[in-house]
């Protein structure tokens, strides 16, 4: 019971220390299913609809039947899983000078899936997600984390690679591999997630993470916010209605009017440094490539260079 009131006290403490911070819209709802709760920077709790915008601080709470998927500025997605908290700890995304920009996401309960955006495509120093127990350090990829009350972790990346790290000890999860830590202890050897021996006390976990992978993300690709939330409920709007010919305007308009932003935001960006991320999360052809593993990381996947074939049992 004292961790569970301590995490939500944490969560909330994150929340509300971080909306004293910038004061701008940096996202918005892509994708709202079932019972899904809102906090603003300095707004009540409120029940989130497709396409609310929102601001650094911002505290997504989800109930038992409740998924959302919110999209960045700099096309960092976030799918959030039921029975979750969630909050958009830092967010800054400096167009003019992208390597000076920083995320770091906050997971108190429940899932996770992150598929990386411009930020996280050109310095994978600058995306981090925590936990109350454990740091995942993304370095431009799409991946998911499952964490329980006790602090027990499942991780797993479909490409590129992430770093856990639990109890002072870190490990690389390279793409298509799983990793989990029970009950805060320190995080297991990498194994291929079509294989991996999920603890039974993990399993509630590991099912988190299958669904949350097989969820269908937004593209990745950098957005005006406010422009594309317009577009989005206009959007809503005419699926209501879909002869209203005023509703029908109004769509076409709202649209191209966020695919111009959209061009413009990821002209400035390129020019600022950044590099426009693909939806397999690696760098666009041309663009320079991502930066070499550290001497650490590289003996840490040194033995996931030749696949370990299981004994049988």
């Amino acid at each position: 019971m004292f961790k569970k009131l301590l995490g939500t006290l944490l969560f909330f403490a994150i929340a509300s220390f971080s909306a004293a911070g910038w004061a701008q819209v940096i996202g918005y709802v892509h994708e709202v299913k079932g019972d899904v709760t809102m906090r603003d920077l300095g707004k009540q709790p409120a029940k989130s609809v497709v396409g609310d915008t929102f601001q650094q601080g911002a505290a997504f709470t989800t109930g038992a039947d409740g998924t959302v998927s919110i999209k960045f500025e700099d096309g960092q997605v976030a799918i959030i899983s039921p029975n979750s908290q969630f909050v958009a700890t830092t967010y800054v995304f400096n167009k003019a000078k992208v390597a000076d920009s920083n995320i770091l996401l906050s997971l108190t309960r429940g899932g996770l899936r992150f598929v990386s955006g411009m930020i996280a495509t050109t310095n994978r120093e600058k995306f981090a997600v925590r936990t109350n127990t454990a740091t995942i350090g993304v370095r431009g990829s799409d991946g998911a984390i499952a964490l329980a009350g006790d602090g027990s972790i499942v991780a797993s990346t479909a490409n590129g690679a992430v770093t856990l790290t639990v109890g002072g000890v870190t490990v690389v999860i390279p793409a298509g591999a799983t990793s989990f830590s029970v009950a805060g202890g320190t995080p297991s050897g990498p194994a291929p997630t079509a294989t991996v021996q999920i603890p039974p006390a993990l399993a509630a976990l590991a099912a988190i993470i299958r669904a949350i992978a097989a969820a269908n993300p937004p593209n990745n690709q950098p957005s005006n916010p406010a422009a594309v939330a317009a577009a989005v409920k206009a959007a809503v709007a005419l699926a209501a209605d879909p002869n209203n010919v005023a509703l029908q305007q109004a769509a076409a308009a709202a649209n191209q009017n966020a695919v111009t932003q959209n061009q413009a935001l990821i002209q400035q960006a390129v020019q600022g440094g950044g590099l426009a991320p693909t939806p397999s999360g690696t760098p666009t052809p041309g663009t320079p490539p991502a930066p070499p593993l550290t001497q650490q990381e590289t003996q840490i996947l040194q033995p996931l260079v030749t696949p370990v074939v299981p004994s049988p049992s």
